[in-house]
């Protein structure tokens, strides 16, 4: 299930605790078989199509589309919205620096003194003020990288994440005021859908996502999670979606999972489209 939505930055001011919140509200979504270029494309064109139809509104064309490294995303925000520039998550390239990931390009004779320097010279990457600062100093940081034996790494880092929309991670990649190049508002909203479902529907048949998970989640999306300190006070937040509830409706889904699994095998017929 494919869901998006308008993600938004608050200031409350300074002392009253949190002073900065971001959050984002899901409002459009799509079933698909597989994730794929074609996928995210009808995605896109559909959320034109509403800010027309719905809203009265022209169509949407936004200034930044940003995304972890999928190529799918990239390549059909492209199509639907040429002019737009797309960047890469910062946050996914850190969660692989700290994580290790990085290292297992490393050579096998990579010193954990070196392996150190490496990390800290990416993590100084991203706070680059422009791109040409970035590319400027990941230059100088492979030629580093290669002098010190890890060629087959500074390859490997300048092919997946500086070159093209991959180099746009650094702090001011979006070239926009206040716009920076992660996805946590839309990450976080995905890890408390996950929470909602719970694992039992995570993966479930087309009946069951429809039926059950899709009216699950646009529910919740109808609650706010944020604290009313941290939003305008013109605003009021709703109360979250009742835990009874979701537990309700996880169970059901479940049982209903069960029994569309059952005729499934018993009864089985081609999905062409859904």
């Amino acid at each position: 299930m494919i869901n998006g939505g308008p993600a938004a930055n608050y200031y409350a001011g300074p002392g009253d605790g949190s002073e900065y919140s971001t959050t984002a509200v899901n409002c459009l979504f799509e079933f698909v078989m597989i994730e794929c270029t074609e996928a995210y494309k009808v995605y896109f064109e559909v959320m034109n199509m509403l800010c027309c139809t719905f809203l009265g509104l022209p169509p949407l064309v936004p200034s930044i589309a940003g995304s972890d490294r999928a190529k799918a995303i990239v390549n059909a925000a492209l199509l639907v919205w040429p002019d737009t520039r797309c960047v890469l998550c910062w946050i996914h390239v850190y969660i692989y620096l700290v994580s290790g990931k990085f290292a297992k390009y490393m050579s096998s004779a990579c010193t954990a003194e070196t392996r150190a320097r490496i990390e800290a010279d990416i993590t100084a990457l991203h706070y680059a003020r422009n791109q040409e600062m970035f590319g400027f100093l990941l230059e100088c940081m492979l030629k580093v990288w290669t002098r010190e034996g890890e060629q087959t790494f500074a390859a490997y880092f300048k092919r997946y994440y500086g070159t093209g929309v991959w180099s746009r991670w650094h702090y001011s990649a979006s070239q926009q005021p206040g716009v920076k190049a992660d996805q946590n508002p839309q990450e976080t909203r995905h890890k408390n859908q996950k929470a909602l479902l719970g694992k039992g529907l995570l993966k479930a048949t087309p009946y069951v996502m429809a039926n059950v998970s899709a009216p699950l989640i646009v529910a919740s999306e109808g609650a706010s999670n944020a604290e009313e300190k941290k939003w305008p006070s013109v605003l009021q937040p709703v109360p979250r979606l009742s835990g009874t509830v979701a537990a309700k409706a996880r169970k059901l889904g479940n049982l209903r999972s069960i029994k569309v699994r059952i005729i499934a095998r018993l009864f089985p017929f081609p999905i062409t489209r859904i």
